[in-house]
């Protein structure tokens, strides 16, 4: 003889203030946490990014980001270790370039991972110039890292992508 199987218990009712609170915190949708990293990230890179253009322009490289290529910025690595950067012709016009595309592409919702992850890079790396300044980089990490792992939500052309292709 089988023994009737019990009906699955519901979820408790949330009791405290506390519980509700929690409650309603998941009801928060992904959309809306990757439109604030992405507006967040575009807002930073995006004016770093301009102000390494000669006014203006849209891409001719200033004399000062160049400088600061050349002269101020210096890698700072655990023991004292600090070096400037080769080529800092170059790297500056990296940079430039990099500021630039990557908050285009967060715009548009498209390699959205993929700009998380130079973000990121470019975090680590201003962040090994100005170590004291850990406070302001980290919430750029996290909003990297948050779009890294999950994309850039359903408002994004990567969501729209994968919908076209069936994923």
């Amino acid at each position: 003889m089988s023994m009737p199987s019990a009906a699955p218990a519901a979820a408790p009712a949330p009791t405290t203030l506390l519980d509700r609170v929690i409650q309603l915190c998941t009801l928060l949708p992904y959309w809306l946490i990757a439109i604030a990293a992405r507006v967040a990230l575009i807002r930073v890179f995006w004016w770093s990014a301009r102000t390494r253009v000669v006014p203006g322009t849209w891409f001719t490289l200033n004399d000062t980001t160049t400088y600061l290529f050349e002269n101020e910025f210096k890698v700072h690595l655990p023991g004292g270790i600090e070096f400037g950067f080769p080529l800092p012709d170059v790297m500056a016009a990296i940079t430039m370039t990099c500021e630039h595309l990557f908050p285009i592409l967060l715009v548009l919702g498209l390699g959205t991972r993929f700009a998380g992850l130079g973000l990121l890079g470019m975090t680590a790396v201003i962040e090994s110039i100005y170590p004291e300044n850990y406070n302001e980089h980290l919430p750029w990490a996290v909003c990297c890292l948050v779009l890294i792992k999950w994309g850039g939500g359903v408002f994004s052309l990567d969501a729209l992508i994968a919908k076209v292709r069936g994923r």
